[in-house]
């Protein structure tokens, strides 16, 4: 990736976690959006990509969350 400033990261970071929301609500409903908070408190934009990327074939909101926990609460 190329050089971004943080305002741009904050804004790269900010679309990111609007495409997880929508993904997870059509995926998971609201089970799904119980994960947000948790995102929201993730700031490394390649760990948010990969999340996303996850999310096309994730079979659950458990396994989405493993990503960045290794055990679900």
């Amino acid at each position: 990736m190329r050089f971004i400033t943080t305002p741009e990261r904050v804004g790269y970071c900010w679309g990111l976690r609007r495409s997880m929301e929508s993904l997870l609500r059509v995926r998971f409903g609201e089970e799904g959006l119980k994960l947000m908070p948790e995102i929201h408190e993730i700031h490394e934009h390649e760990k948010l990509e990969a999340i996303l990327t996850a999310l096309e074939t994730a079979a659950s909101p458990d396994e989405v969350r493993r990503l960045w926990s290794p055990v679900a609460p």
